[in-house]
C-alpha cells in the first residue's frame, strides 16, 4: 500500500518518460520497491552498483567544478 502510493504520486509529478536510475541505500536495496516502480512504469530501473553513495559522488563531482 504504501510503496504504490508513493509511486502513484510520483507518476502524477512526472510521467518518468526517460530512463530511470534508484538511488539511495534504502530504496534502491529494495528488490520488490524496484521491480513495482518496473511494473507501474514499465520501464526497466537502473540501479547503480553503490547507490547508497550517488549523492556523495555527485557532490564530489561539483566540488571538482570550482564551486
Amino acid at each position: 500500500g504504501l510503496f504504490y502510493s508513493v509511486i502513484k504520486r510520483v507518476l502524477e509529478m512526472d510521467s518518468l518518460t526517460q530512463q530511470v536510475a534508484m538511488t539511495g541505500g534504502v530504496v534502491a536495496h529494495n528488490p520488490y520497491l524496484i521491480k513495482m516502480v518496473e511494473e507501474k512504469t514499465g520501464k526497466i530501473i537502473l540501479v547503480p552498483e553503490y547507490p547508497q553513495l550517488t549523492g556523495a559522488v555527485g557532490a564530489a563531482l561539483f566540488a571538482m567544478d570550482d564551486h
